[in-house]
């Protein structure tokens, strides 16, 4: 490994693309761009560059892998409701003194024609759905599902990137797929099970930003769960203004 090391918090298509971008055009003084998968997906898709997978446990663990793969700059570009991450590298990056930007999508915003029930966690949905059961597409991430396993009345169909073991929810449908979407296909799909209600984490992008498009066309309502609030760090909303900040820092 380099003397210097970028690491980037990774796992979004934002973390590839900035990742891809730097493998095109590399930045010397960097050393090796090594990006970092918490390995919660079997087979994920692998990055331009060097790649970690695995945890490190927790601040301190962060903080003795700064030292030991001299990591001098670091890019938190993980999902934006992997708040506990985040956290840990805004502790690490205080504590070694390494610098940090947070590389964060915008959210979404509801149009006009939304029908969106913000909300701001799955415990409340879970609570909603338990009054309004119907016929629900929940798309809330590899685990987050799990909250819902225990409701009556409503039916469940579960958008994961892999499928879960045979006996994890009895009775949920489970839908094994990887966007980007089209609004067509998710419009055509929902419309076929007959879908009243759509359970979303505020992810923002534009991967599966159709099934919303989806949704207002269908005037179905939207469960949206609000993001974590994240302690406070640099942040930019795109992979060009992560660039400059690499070039400027």
């Amino acid at each position: 490994m380099s003397t210097r090391t970028l690491l980037i918090l990774g796992g979004t298509q934002e973390a590839y693309q900035l990742a891809e971008a730097l493998a095109a055009e590399p930045i010397p003084r960097l050393g090796t761009v090594l990006t970092s998968l918490s390995g919660a997906t079997a087979k994920p898709r692998l990055p331009a560059g060097a790649l970690r997978v695995g945890g490190f446990g927790g601040v301190a663990g962060l903080a003795a892998f700064f030292r030991e793969a001299s990591v001098h700059q670091v890019v938190d570009a993980t999902h934006p409701f992997a708040a506990q991450m985040s956290a840990q590298a805004v502790q690490a990056c205080e504590l070694t003194k390494v610098p940090l930007v947070r590389l964060a999508r915008p959210a979404w915003v509801p149009e006009p024609d939304d029908h969106w029930i913000m909300l701001p966690n799955l415990e409340a949905a879970h609570d909603w759905l338990q009054e309004h059961p119907g016929r629900v597409f929940l798309t809330v991430g590899e685990r987050g599902w799990e909250v819902f396993r225990s409701l009556d009345g409503a039916r469940f169909w579960v958008r994961t990137l892999q499928a879960p073991a045979p006996d994890a929810w009895p009775g949920a449908s489970w839908v094994q797929q990887r966007g980007p979407f089209s609004v067509e296909a998710e419009q055509a799909w929902m419309e076929a099970q007959s879908i009243s209600v759509l359970v979303s984490k505020n992810s923002g992008g534009t991967a599966t930003q159709a099934k919303l498009e989806a949704a207002r066309a269908r005037s179905t309502p939207v469960l949206m769960i609000e993001r974590p609030v994240l302690p406070e760090a640099p942040t930019v909303e795109t992979v060009e203004e992560a660039l400059l900040w690499l070039r400027r820092s």
